[in-house]
């Protein structure tokens, strides 16, 4: 059985973990974006939702697929006027056909703030339309879910081009366990060379030493090509030997600090980021964070005297939570690595106070000694 029809036929455990995530942020931003449109400010009532890779809308034994997910959300919940626009794209027919039948006889659907497309095409021949027809769109907020059997299709013109209203947010699924793995034999070389050059800024690839590590190499390297907030989840592969990835990419300072709450709210109750083999403590996720925040953050004090809503931003832009900053900077401070003063000189701060829960007053100044 290959595996893009053994992920449909039934959902393995990183799948699963891959939807409980989509699911957890899709429902979130919704939410947020109920109340955002309102703004004084804004003309536009829409939000467009795209999933490229939809897929037949659950697997054999009826666990809901994105499409599902979505539908039964919306189902559910009403958001205060906001206009809902859909499109769900699988390039299957008979997946299509099945996709079809769950969504026409699905009650979100029939609301009338529900507009549900579904396409049967190649996503290469579909994304560019799309792109072309949304230059001028007219929607408050746009959110691409593309969650691809493979890499092949994906290329970061793509991801520029998508992203280059400022008002979109993208979820992106990299199998990066399999990228990994074939990153530098001879037969599959030329293949993945395309991805590697918009992906990995690394001059030799082969020189990276685990998935984990290569993982983070494209985190780096989005974050430095896009200028935009990139922050990613990370899934063992249902081998239990590597890892996958979810990439979120965004304009929206706020957007990524709700993913970055939402990654570790499902932290916290799965034990995961996911791990199946997880039994230390510390999560996976926690490791993977905070042994690169730890470094990151003192080269950026380094820089210079900084406010602690710079370093709060700064921790969130690199996946991580204020909670993860202060331990960080605590441990410098016992270290004697740092110099902490308070905004009002006439006062004296208090032993690790850092006040990074705090996103609108500068209070401390902190820089490296």
């Amino acid at each position: 059985m290959s595996e893009k029809n053994e992920f449909f036929g039934k959902f393995n455990d990183s799948t699963k973990a891959k939807l409980g995530i989509y699911k957890a942020y899709i429902t979130k931003y919704l939410k947020v974006l109920s109340k955002a449109y309102k703004q004084s400010w804004n003309t536009k009532n829409s939000v467009y939702i795209a999933d490229l890779f939809a897929g037949p809308g659950r697997d054999e034994l009826g666990n809901p697929g994105s499409p599902l997910i979505l539908l039964d959300y919306l189902s559910q919940t009403y958001l205060d006027g906001l206009q809902v626009k859909i499109c769900f794209n699988e390039m299957n027919p008979e997946n299509c056909q099945k996709l079809n039948q769950i969504v026409s006889g699905h009650k979100a659907p029939k609301q009338s703030w529900v507009e549900v497309n579904v396409q049967n095409q190649d996503y290469s021949e579909l994304l560019p339309k799309i792109i072309a027809k949304h230059k001028n769109h007219n929607y408050f907020k746009r959110f691409f879910f593309i969650d691809p059997f493979g890499y092949k299709g994906i290329h970061l013109d793509d991801i520029k081009a998508i992203l280059n209203d400022g008002n979109t947010e993208l979820l992106l699924f990299l199998p990066v366990s399999f990228i990994y793995r074939f990153k530098s034999k001879d037969e599959d070389y030329k293949a993945i060379r395309m991805f590697l050059d918009d992906f990995i800024s690394v001059p030799d690839p082969s020189t990276i030493g685990s998935d984990v590590a290569f993982v983070r190499s494209i985190l780096d390297t989005l974050r430095e090509k896009l200028g935009l907030f990139v922050d990613s989840f990370i899934i063992q592969d249902n081998s239990g030997k590597g890892h996958n990835c979810l990439i979120y990419f965004s304009s929206n300072r706020k957007g990524l600090e709700k993913f970055v709450e939402t990654k570790w709210n499902i932290d916290r109750e799965e034990g995961s980021g996911y791990n199946k083999n997880q039994s230390d403590q510390v999560s996976f996720l926690e490791s993977f964070f905070y042994e690169s925040l730890e470094e990151k953050l003192m080269s950026f004090l380094k820089t210079g005297h900084k406010t602690n809503i710079e370093v709060r931003n700064f921790c969130y832009e690199h996946g991580s939570l204020p909670k993860h900053g202060n331990a960080a900077l605590k441990k410098f401070s016992e270290q004697g690595k740092i110099q902490v003063r308070l905004c009002d000189e006439r006062k004296q701060p208090r032993k690790n106070a850092f006040y990074l829960d705090d996103d609108k007053n500068e209070r401390i100044y902190i820089k490296a000694v």
